[in-house]
């Protein structure tokens, strides 16, 4: 005997109803409000960070600056 592969065409109507169980559904939709919570946490958190580093990066030239030109008196001086 010979076992032929036949492709069976599926018709889909508007009237067509599926079935799915209510834990499914529920677990379905909190698996999908975690994950959006906790991509948007980690994104929150590297923006964060990334805020931090530029702070860090603009606080370390200022600070360079100042160790450079104070001591030449470059700086202005401020009026007392």
């Amino acid at each position: 005997m010979a076992l032929k592969n036949s492709k069976v065409a599926m018709d889909i109507s508007n009237e067509a109803k599926v079935q799915m169980p209510m834990k499914t559904v529920a677990s379905l939709i909190s698996l999908v409000a975690i994950g959006t919570w906790a991509f948007f946490g980690i994104q929150e958190k590297l923006n964060q960070h990334a805020t931090t580093l530029q702070i860090m990066k603009k606080d370390l030239v200022e600070n360079t600056e100042f160790r450079i030109k104070w001591p030449r008196g470059l700086l202005r001086q401020f009026a007392c």
